[in-house]
């Protein structure tokens, strides 16, 4: 079986290569010799972090309009006339002709959308793009799946039609979350409960705690010292108040927050980034955790990790940890599958479903009102109850790991039915 993924983003953004990593994990239980094929605008990151082929995007946009629209679908439809006379034995590895790239749609049997939060109209320029990789598939006559998404919010008339003409059209699509079975209800699109799944970075590798102390320990964290708390903290644009308020609100609460904590309870802050400048990327966390672990004066220096590490290290780091402070979805994901507590700081709906699915909704707070007490106040109650919660978490364990695995049982009952449809196109 040949998947080829498409909708990855950059694997510097840890979250991206952990769902990466889980969706392969997952489909390799089923198909254990499966042969995978990466499109991103960043194939070098692909290789080097996760060892399989990659090229680039066969089709991208930087514009989102009805005309920018309508230029892109003539495209895609050429390209697929193009490639419906041709044939292609191997993955086009390195491709940056976009016919050449586009041509491992045909090495491919399935073609699956890398879950995530894309699919909507905040990062709108790149939109129209992603939906053209999923008409092409589709003009191919391949399988599409669409695997732990977040959909919405689509906040006008265009945005609303496009994802519906599009979102109607796949063969499976599943949610991480049931703010998204909402959204596509909104949309005219039929769901239900069957298909809101978990993100497939719950389906990383159980945590290696050993390993977590011996990767902290190389950039000078003495876990022995002292109760460890691990935070993650990002920029964020699109705050409802402006960038430049809500950014200095949030610095300024989560400084505040720390500072008090981490006397009062007398632990080590440990600032954990799942997203770096791997590979020249130019969102990286790490000067924002720097900026405010300069600005706390504590007896235990706060230690910034800047190494480049992998999902499932981050995931070993996190379970080292006493309490986890996460802005980031995925820093959550990650401590919470190593079973750390975890309290979330909600930037979009994506982590308030998760948080409220987990039935840890008690454990989240705002970024939009942030403030310094109520984040102590909401820390000081976590460090207190962070045996219960980690109680909570390992009750959720059976829970979480049906979630996860239901994207597999899905995607081959899809498989098997557009076998059936197609008179053995794919072979399950």
């Amino acid at each position: 079986m040949k998947f080829l993924i498409i909708g990855h983003y950059h694997s510097a953004n840890r979250g991206d290569a952990a769902i990466l990593d889980g969706l392969i994990g997952l489909l390799r239980r089923k198909w254990p010799h499966a042969e995978f094929g990466v499109l991103t605008a960043y194939p070098d990151i692909i290789r080097d972090m996760h060892g399989i082929p990659a090229a680039v995007d066969a089709i991208t946009s930087r514009r989102y309009n009805m005309l920018h629209l309508i230029r892109k679908r003539w495209e895609t439809h050429h390209l697929s006339r193009v490639l419906q006379n041709e044939k292609v034995d191997s993955f086009p590895e390195g491709a940056k002709d976009q016919r050449l790239a586009a041509k491992a749609y045909l090495w491919a049997d399935v073609v699956i959308a890398a879950g995530g939060s894309y699919l909507h109209d905040l990062y709108r320029k790149p939109l129209i793009g992603y939906y053209m990789e999923i008409e092409l598939a589709k003009k191919l006559r391949k399988p599409v799946l669409l695997i732990g998404h977040s959909l919405g919010p689509y906040r006008g008339i265009f945005s609303r039609w496009l994802a519906k003409d599009v979102l109607s059209n796949v063969d499976l699509l599943t949610v991480r979350e049931p703010v998204s079975l909402n959204v596509l209800s909104s949309l005219g699109i039929p769901s239900s409960d069957e298909f809101c799944t978990l993100d497939t970075a719950f389906a990383l590798r159980s945590a290696d705690k050993k390993n977590g102390q011996k990767l902290l320990a190389s950039e000078g964290v003495d876990v022995n010292l002292a109760p460890i708390l691990t935070v993650s903290v990002r920029h964020w644009r699109f705050y409802k108040k402006g960038h430049k308020t809500g950014h200095l609100q949030y610095v300024n609460a989560v400084t505040t927050a720390l500072k008090q904590f981490a006397a009062r309870q007398k632990v080590q802050i440990v600032f954990l980034s799942t997203t770096t400048s791997l590979g020249g990327y130019k969102v990286s966390d790490i000067p924002y955790a720097m900026e405010i672990a300069e600005r706390l004066d504590l007896p235990v220096k706060p230690v910034v990790m800047k190494g480049e590490y992998r999902p499932e290290e981050l995931k070993d780091m996190y379970s080292v940890a006493d309490l986890h402070f996460g802005t980031r979805m995925h820093s959550c994901i990650l401590a919470i599958s190593a079973k750390t507590p975890a309290v979330a700081v909600i930037y979009e709906e994506k982590t308030r479903g998760l948080m409220r699915l987990l039935k840890m909704e008690d454990w989240m707070i705002d970024i939009e009102t942030i403030d310094g007490a109520a984040l102590l106040a909401l820390l000081n109650l976590a460090w207190q109850s962070r045996n219960a919660i980690s109680a909570h978490i390992q009750g959720l364990e059976a829970v979480i790991h049906k979630l996860t695995e239901q994207n597999l049982t899905l995607i081959i009952n899809t498989l098997l039915k557009y076998e059936g449809k197609t008179g053995g196109h794919v072979k399950t």
